[in-house]
């Protein structure tokens, strides 16, 4: 992220001194950082920061109830001061301090060192002390106790999924009802079937939206149920999951605490060494939105080739803002680009850790931005204003020989033919023929060419 110009403090350290801006909340050690390190010009998610700042928030007020730290160094307004930056941080304050790239720093250390800067700074200014100058609270000290990168940093990463599920379950489950309306709008709109784009059986409109809908619902059960397993952190394993360092207790009390202050059902992993070193939670979260994806291309594919024309085409609906159609399926193609990225990032842990965590929760929180801003703009502006021509669907439909099944269960196959053919030729519908040509009692002709007869299973 681009550092703000203006005036400037010095900070130093054991390797010299260097400038910093003097109202910048981050310290020296994120400055060295982001002089040292490859800057890819990826923002870092507010989820993100807010998560670890609800996790830094846990630790510390559960390790000073379970005494494991020294009290003289905790007294109660410099724990006060403490919990406060964390909660402001957690609001959305300081995220112009936040100057790492999303995806530098292995493992996430680089975020974890900037997030920690900010946090003893602003705790510090609380209790009086110039930006900068660490005098009442330091990092070490203070901030990164306890929990190690190994369990903060994981922690985090789930707990910024969950964080951002809820939008999008709301998104998802707009997106299902507008096509469940949709398919109600169209319910009588009868229209030719296609098998590997050759003319099929009839079906309405209303019945091909239907399941659209249907699609979106299971898509949105696969996330919901890909999302359980993020519920079960690693704070309290330390660096390799084994605890060292800290007590069973804190380990259950500390994702208690973060239940609390997230309103997460949260829980203690069931293997602490799994849940540091193995990242295939995140894969099968991202998996499900992969094929939440595939299943965005192909009715945007459907609806698209749909509403082609209007004089050459199928032109069976009218699509406004079809470029919103189009911008979904650009947003799905990076999804699947992205679920590739979680895919080689999680493969490429060794023994019990994995470096490259920063690329699975960026791809991850990157993509459900990505669907939760497609779909509104597309669900809005784009289907809920989708229109049928019922005129198109039911030429198309008649010109073709689609109906000879239905046809021939009354008339056989060779009249059936012939009725289908004059009627073309005439350029009349076929009810009409039929009923000039009085091959069927009125009643037989209605049930015949009733949307409900040709397009269900026979009663």
């Amino acid at each position: 992220m681009t550092q703000r110009k203006g005036q400037q403090r010095i900070e130093k350290d054991q390797l010299g001194e260097i400038n910093i801006p003097s109202d910048s909340y981050y310290g020296i050690a994120t400055q060295r950082l982001i002089q040292s390190i490859p800057q890819y010009s990826h923002s870092v998610s507010p989820r993100l920061v807010e998560a670890m700042a609800q996790v830094k928030r846990a630790v510390i007020q559960c390790a000073c109830s379970e005494k494991l730290v020294d009290e003289d160094d905790f007294a109660q307004p410099v724990l006060k001061a403490l919990l406060q930056a964390c909660d402001e941080l957690a609001g959305g304050d300081f995220y112009q301090d936040v100057v790492v790239d999303g995806l530098a720093g292995a493992s996430g250390h680089a975020l974890n060192l900037n997030i920690s800067e900010i946090i003893a700074n602003r705790a510090g200014e609380l209790l009086g002390d110039p930006l900068g100058s660490y005098q009442k609270i330091q990092v070490d000290k203070h901030v990164d106790i306890l929990g190690a990168l190994e369990d903060i940093f994981p922690t985090s990463m789930r707990i910024s999924i969950l964080l951002g599920l809820k939008s999008l379950k709301n998104v998802l489950l707009d997106l299902e009802r507008t096509l469940r309306r949709k398919s109600h709008e169209f319910e009588s709109v009868v229209k030719l079937g296609r098998i590997n784009l050759q003319d099929a059986l009839p079906v309405t409109l209303g019945q091909e939206f239907n399941a659209y809908g249907s699609t979106v619902e299971r898509a949105l059960k696969r996330i919901s149920e890909a999302s359980l397993c993020l519920k079960e952190v690693n704070l309290g394993g330390t660096k390799v999951g084994t605890g060292f360092g800290v007590s069973h207790s804190f380990q259950y009390q500390v994702s208690q605490m973060l239940s609390v202050q997230t309103k997460l059902e949260l829980r203690p992993a069931d293997d602490y060494i799994k849940a540091t070193s193995s990242m295939s939670d995140f894969l099968e979260f991202s998996s499900s939105l992969r094929e939440l994806a595939c299943d965005l291309i192909k009715m945007a594919n459907d609806l698209a080739f749909l509403s082609s024309g209007p004089g050459g085409g199928l032109a069976e609906i009218t699509l406004p803002a079809a470029n919103l159609n189009d911008e979904l399926s650009i947003a799905a193609y990076q999804i699947l680009a992205n679920d590739q990225a979680v895919l080689i990032a999680t493969q490429a842990g060794k023994l019990e850790s994995n470096i490259f965590t920063t690329v699975i929760i960026q791809a991850i929180l990157n993509s459900m931005q990505m669907l939760e801003s497609s779909i509104i703009s597309f669900t809005t502006n784009c289907l809920s204003k989708v229109k049928a021509d019922p005129i198109s669907c039911r030429s198309l439909l008649e010109s073709s020989q689609a109906l000879l099944p239905v046809l021939s269960q009354e008339l056989g196959m060779e009249k059936s033919l012939e009725i289908i053919l004059q009627a073309k030729e005439q350029k009349k519908s076929i009810k009409e023929v039929l009923f000039e040509q009085n091959l069927l009692p009125k009643d037989t002709l209605d049930r015949l060419t009733s949307y409900k007869y040709m397009t269900s299973a026979q009663r």
